[in-house]
């Protein structure tokens, strides 16, 4: 078997690098891992020239010259056009997580608590359910599987693997 990845927006990442967000739910009629398998993540990022004054990238290994610099942390002006995290090359992931959970649910099957380990927080109004479904609704409602229409999802639970020496934040979760 291959590797496999998952993709996840900044936001996401962040939470997974923070220790908040331990599960992930995925269409489709395959899991999109297995119990105990490793992933890689794929994160927005930007690929160009070394500047070792950036903190938050990964050098090339064939071209030392080339550097990944990361979405997720970046603070100040762009170092240039983010791409899109399916484009991550496999040199260039930092994330990896351990699948420690897959099973198909009900979308709305989503407790409080659930919705707190997809890394969403409650907030003025809204619980974490709710922000979920908003959230949920903004990616996947116009392709006909939005919060109402309540599919059926791969829920997978994961741990952080390793944790890049520049996050200090949280421990993980055991």
């Amino acid at each position: 078997m291959g590797e496999r990845t998952l993709s996840f927006n900044t936001q996401m990442v962040e939470a997974i690098l923070a220790g908040a967000k331990t599960q992930t739910r995925r269409l489709g009629e395959k899991a999109p891992a297995a119990k105990g398998e490793s992933l890689w993540v794929r994160e927005t990022h930007f690929i160009g020239p070394t500047d070792d004054g950036k903190a938050l990238c990964t050098p090339c290994p064939d071209e030392p010259d080339i550097a990944c610099y990361y979405r997720a942390g970046w603070t100040g002006p762009a170092p240039g056009r983010w791409r899109r995290s399916l484009y991550l090359p496999r040199w260039a992931a930092r994330i990896f997580l351990l699948v420690t959970d897959v099973r198909a649910e009900e979308l709305r099957d989503l407790t409080e608590e659930d919705a707190r380990q997809e890394g969403i927080a409650a907030d003025a109004g809204q619980t974490a359910v709710e922000a979920f479904a908003s959230l949920w609704d903004s990616i996947y409602a116009e392709r006909g599987t939005g919060w109402e229409a309540n599919p059926r999802v791969w829920r997978v639970e994961f741990q952080l693997v390793n944790r890049p020496a520049f996050v200090t934040s949280t421990p993980l979760h055991g």
